[in-house]
């Protein structure tokens, strides 16, 4: 895989991404959440 196959595959899952929140399909989570969960995680 090349970087610009590379690009338009991330390309076309961030626009995946940006349609089901605009949808409401999936919820956003606030980064200092996920910081947080993912710290706990890993101790």
């Amino acid at each position: 895989m090349n970087l610009k196959q590379i690009e338009e595959d991330w390309l076309i899952e961030a626009r995946r991404r940006a349609r089901e929140l605009d949808e409401g399909i999936v919820q956003p989570i606030p980064a200092d959440e996920v910081r947080k969960k993912a710290r706990a995680l890993l101790r």
